[in-house]
């Protein structure tokens, strides 16, 4: 059976459930006939075809599969395959990610790793070429893509356009080098990256050059005026940065077919723990509030499932998924409870997904593409302790704060000692920390050193390869020696984080791929995390995942202050429209 004209069987018949119509934002009572790897058609209930199997759906709801509409797999911290036996199971059909964090330290070879890791796959992962490899001009990175190394790669199968396009200062100025990547891509989809930008002229502009969506708005307000000039809203919810709660006001009727979900960021223990795209479905069901989204909370909930199906397929174009419809991808969950949203069942292409249809992938070897030894310090083997010296110039400095639960910071000033050898001090008691950023790509041997307030660092180092986006190493401690312990471990381990207190290795996360990915599976990954995130707290810390928190201090495409390889940088609405170099 392939058609409404009566075929005798199908491959599959799921009986007794109702189905979310996402088209229309209601439930249906139907039978749903599966024929390869296709919805055949749906039939009223006990009407439908003989089918080879039968699934009994009885007190369940059908939903489509999920889409999460922008995600780096790489900071998940596991594999592509690794990331899609986690989350399949809980009822992401389809990712779409951009893989600009292996790209940046391996270049070409990182979409290489990424499309035949996607040539293997159950899950569909989509690919965001990186449109910005290095993000700027800023720090140093491990390679440098064009819009000549783009081309080869645009018109593959696995390929949904060009990604997140963040280089604010280069589309603001009319770059050659930006423009040339916009030129390739105009008929294409083409991710937008604008942070904290609200002003219509700005906005304006960027729609002009063809970016469609955005994924880093943190207000209502922000969210709202992009809206108003043609952007897509992705909303985040992620393990760096958390957007929903802001955010969820938006999620009305008059935005229809405008919203999306997305993760960008999030680990394994999280994961495991909470959920990806169906904690996200959860927690906005549960924002729910009808001075902000209407009296009626059951259209509410449905619109939530259109944003995590439909109309994240039709931002990027995909018309075959997103429906429980004749001629849609058979991806499907199987939900026991609608506002619960816990997977009893997840078909994908037709077929159940299980462990031994996921065990049967062929595996893909990092060695092939480069993918080990990429840590690497220019001229020598280990760093010490007066590298990360900070001659004092005056005693007052810059200081990034952490805002909790973002990835923006803010620029503040603050007194510091300065010790006998002329050196400005970490200040725990002013919960400041000295902040460190190395060149690990082998190229330049740039030490950059800062201060940075919010870690509730007292006593002790953490370090790691994960620094968006050129992932040099970067490192917070209370001290130079434990600073040097922290950072020449995380070299002996190939990349990864490291935690150091009173001068002893605590808790490691390999992260050998790259420096970015670890090549074990993802349930010892997540015990790693556990662990590290436990011995944090029992240091003190005060914030949830350090290791997130810092990967996010060297990006200076992200407003406020960071640290890359080269020294400080400031980006903001204000005083510092496009990311650049400050004194410090």
């Amino acid at each position: 059976m392939n058609d409404r004209q009566g075929n005798q069987t199908a491959d599959l018949l799921i009986t007794g459930g109702r189905v979310i119509d996402t088209r229309a934002g209601q439930l249906v009572e139907a039978d749903v006939s599966i024929c390869g790897d296709r919805i055949a058609d749906l039939h009223a209930p006990g009407d439908g075809p003989d089918a080879r199997e039968t699934l009994d759906a009885r007190g369940q709801v059908l939903s489509p599969g999920f889409i999460n509409t922008h995600l780096h797999v790489e900071s998940s911290l596991v594999t592509p395959q690794e990331y899609e036996r986690m989350v399949l199971p809980r009822g992401t059909t389809t990712i779409v990610c951009d893989p600009h964090e292996m790209a940046n330290v391996l270049g070409q070879r990182a979409f290489d790793f990424f499309l035949d890791h996607a040539r293997t796959m159950v899950l569909d992962m989509k690919i965001g070429l990186s449109s910005c490899v290095p993000a700027t001009d800023l720090g140093t990175s491990g390679a440098v893509l064009r819009a000549r190394d783009l081309a080869p790669y645009m018109d593959m199968p696995e390929v949904i356009g060009l990604a997140e396009m963040m280089d604010i200062g280069g589309m603001l100025g009319d770059d050659p080098v930006v423009l040339e990547k916009l030129e390739l891509f105009r008929d294409r989809y083409v991710g937008g990256h604008l942070p904290l930008i609200a002003e219509s002229d700005k906005l304006g502009h960027f729609r002009k050059l063809g970016l469609l969506d955005d994924h880093e708005s943190v207000s209502h307000a922000e969210g709202a005026a992009k809206l108003k000039h043609g952007f897509n809203l992705l909303i985040r919810e992620g393990t760096a940065a958390q957007n929903l709660e802001a955010l969820v006001g938006l999620i009305r009727p008059e935005n229809a077919g405008r919203l999306a979900f997305c993760t960008d960021d999030r680990h394994p223990n999280e994961v495991r723990a909470e959920g990806e795209l169906d904690h996200i479905i959860r927690q906005a069901i549960a924002l729910y509030d009808p001075s902000q989204h209407g009296p009626n909370r059951d259209a509410h909930v449905l619109r939530i499932y259109q944003m995590a199906t439909l109309w994240g397929a039709e931002n990027f174009g995909l018309r075959d998924r997103g429906a429980v419809e004749p001629g849609m991808l058979a991806d499907l969950v199987l939900l026991d409870d609608l506002e619960d949203c816990r997977a009893a069942t997840v078909l994908k292409d037709g077929r159940p997904v299980d462990a031994a249809r996921l065990a049967e992938r062929p595996r893909i070897d990092p060695q092939e593409y480069g993918a080990y030894g990429t840590v690497r310090f220019k001229g020598r083997d280990q760093l010490a302790p007066d590298d990360f010296a900070k001659p004092a110039s005056g005693r007052t400095v810059p200081v990034i704060r952490i805002v909790p639960g973002q990835i923006v910071t803010e620029y503040e000033t603050a007194d510091l000692s300065v010790g006998a050898d002329g050196n400005l001090l970490a200040d725990p008691r002013q919960d400041i920390a000295k902040l460190v950023v190395v060149e690990r790509h082998g190229k330049t041997g740039n030490i950059a050193v800062g201060f940075v307030r919010g870690f509730g660092l007292k006593d002790g180092a953490i370090a790691s390869t994960l620094a968006h986006d050129d992932h040099n190493v970067i490192a917070a401690g209370s001290d130079d020696q434990q600073l040097a312990r922290a950072v020449n471990r995380v070299k002996e381990l190939g990349g990864g984080f490291v935690l150091v207190q009173r001068g002893e290795v605590v808790a490691e996360q390999p992260l050998p791929v790259a420096g970015l990915m670890s090549d074990r599976p993802w349930e010892e990954v997540a015990d790693r995390q556990d662990a590290l995130i436990a011995a944090t707290a029992r240091m003190g810390l005060s914030v949830t995942d350090p290791t997130m928190t810092l990967a996010f201090l060297a990006l200076p495409v992200i407003p406020d202050l960071k640290l890359c390889d080269t020294g400080l940088t400031r980006f903001n609405a204000d005083s510092h429209p496009v990311p650049q170099r400050i004194a410090g």
